[in-house]
């Protein structure tokens, strides 16, 4: 092997004794790596002193006695505290001695144990160099690659807060706080980011290190779920809201408030059932596609429901709250209630003051039985105990048309007769305008534009009175009578009282029981039942 081109030291084992060769300049000589070679072969005996004077003059330094061992080229390994690394530092061979090669380097390394990472790239490159005063890394273990943790991610509010909206005006609306997380079908309501596993890795002994221990993740949940076949998503099998108990995932198509509809949970608009267990007071509302449930009383509140509303209790509306029903309404009591609408069947106790409209029959049971004041419409029957009061209250039944189609029609005429008042105002003022041109008068620019202006609106009106008008008679013509339609008494029904088969009416002038109302041949009848 030839020797390195710029060597700053070496030793040189004579005769006569140990000599130290000093072929560098000062700042090209590390008496540290001097002192370090000594240390590592074990030479003593050395004055310091000596050494640092020899330095200083850069000249040959008789160290001592020689010595009995071949001085050939040598390394100092370091091997890191975790044993992922191992430094060298290499030492000169004596003069004349024996230059180290890659298999001696790598026949070291591993005779002390160090069977893996060993970088032979770094080993050839201390071999090109040869620099002494450098240190070299010639082997490096490879650390674990870590893995990741598995997340499970909830796609709901699971901090639920009640915060009342705040209006445009500023003013704070506590009937609308947003308390629900509402879900669909199929709605994904938590998903899970798997965990990654790492991959170990070793030291430079070989040892395996393996990485740390990643947590996984699994969904805990209740009826209504389902998780994907990938256990990445878990997805609502129903309409509802979804709720978080612990870790337990729930979706209820009922959404049940334990206490009163108020304040403290604002209006309710819900996919699916709602059930309150208390009362719900005036002026809060309640909309849901299913059914609603009322343990409580209902003030003058509002209640729509896609399927029924059961009210266990009953309504108190103080002329005011609304109900309305695409299914059946069932409760105790109705009392001054603004409009009751009802597609299908409405059964109550007792009807007072209160609107009433069903598209299927009307019955009034229990102790009382009670129809008294209001207006009370069925397209089939209405059936009651007691109609009506000694007092004469005015009390409306009307029975044999669709009363949802009524109501249409009666909306229709309302809009024919302002229409009307409307195109009265409009022709008098282009009339006006008109004759005046025809007296030859020359009308102001304002005037003009008026005349312009009447002219368009009354034909859009006329248009508009045209399709109302075609609307109308068509609708009129569906307004086909129940032929057995009827108004059944099970105890008294008082005069006074309003009877109307479609467009026949009576008002009863005297007191009957135990009777049945019909229409027969054109006119309302009383019969036995």
């Amino acid at each position: 092997m030839e020797a390195p081109k710029k060597l700053s030291y070496q030793f040189e084992n004579k005769s006569d004794g140990l000599y130290l060769h000093l072929k560098g300049e000062d700042n090209e000589i590390n008496i540290q790596d001097i002192l370090e070679f000594i240390e590592a072969r074990k030479i003593t005996d050395v004055n310091l002193v000596n050494i640092k004077n020899a330095l200083k003059t850069n000249t040959m330094l008789r160290l001592g006695e020689s010595i009995g061992f071949s001085g050939k080229e040598s390394a100092k390994y370091k091997v890191s505290d975790d044993s992922m690394t191992v430094e060298a530092k290499f030492f000169p061979p004596f003069v004349n001695g024996h230059y180290m090669d890659e298999k001696e380097i790598t026949e070291e390394l591993m005779n002390q144990g160090i069977t893996a990472g060993i970088d032979t790239k770094a080993i050839r490159c201390f071999l090109r160099e040869r620099d002494y005063s450098k240190t070299y890394i010639l082997a490096v273990g490879q650390p674990p690659e870590e893995g990741k943790d598995a997340v499970l991610t909830y796609h709901f509010d699971v901090e639920h807060t009640s915060k009342p909206k705040i209006n445009e005006d500023g003013i704070v609306d506590y009937h609308e706080l947003d308390n629900i997380s509402h879900v669909k079908v199929n709605e994904v309501v938590a998903s899970i980011e798997k965990e990654v596993y790492g991959k170990p890795g070793y030291d430079v002994y070989g040892k395996v290190i393996a990485p740390r221990k990643v947590s996984t993740k699994r969904f805990r949940y209740g009826v209504n779920l389902k998780v994907s076949d990938d256990g990445t998503k878990l997805y609502s099998l129903v309409a509802g809201h979804v709720t978080l108990d612990g870790d337990r995932v729930s979706v209820a198509s009922t959404y049940e408030v334990v206490a009163d509809v108020d304040v403290s949970t604002g209006n309710i608009d819900y996919d699916g059932n709602v059930s309150v267990k208390g009362n719900v007071r005036a002026g809060f509302i309640i909309r849901a596609t299913g059914n609603v449930e009322v343990r409580g009383i209902v003030e003058g509140a509002t209640i729509i429901a896609g399927g029924d509303i059961i009210l266990q209790r009953g309504m108190q509306g103080m002329r005011k709250g609304t109900l309305v029903a695409g299914g059946n309404i069932v409760a105790k009591f109705l009392e001054q209630v603004y409009s009751v609408n009802a597609n299908g069947n409405i059964e109550v106790a007792a009807i007072m003051n209160t609107n009433v409209m069903a598209k299927g029959t009307v019955t009034v049971q229990g102790r009382n039985g009670l129809i008294v004041g209001g207006e009370v419409r069925s397209y089939k029957m209405i059936s009651a105990k007691t109609i009506g009061s000694t007092m004469g209250t005015a009390t409306n039944l009307i029975v044999g048309v669709d009363p949802n189609l009524s109501a249409e029609i009666e909306k229709m005429k309302e809009e024919i007769i302002e229409l009307n008042k409307e195109r009265e105002k409009l022709l008098q003022i282009i009339s006006i305008l008109q004759k005046r041109q025809e007296e030859g008068i020359e009308l102001e620019s304002d005037k003009v534009a008026l005349l312009r202006k009447s002219v368009v609106s009354m034909a859009e009106i006329d248009e508009h009175l045209k399709k109302l008008r075609n609307e109308f008679n068509q609708k009129t013509k569906l307004v086909s009578e129940v032929t057995d339609a009827r108004i059944r008494v099970y105890g008294t029904i008082y005069p006074g009282v309003k009877l109307m088969f479609g467009e026949t009416y009576i008002f009863l002038k005297e007191e009957k029981t135990y009777c049945q109302f019909i229409k027969e041949h054109g006119e309302i009848k009383s019969v036995l039942l």
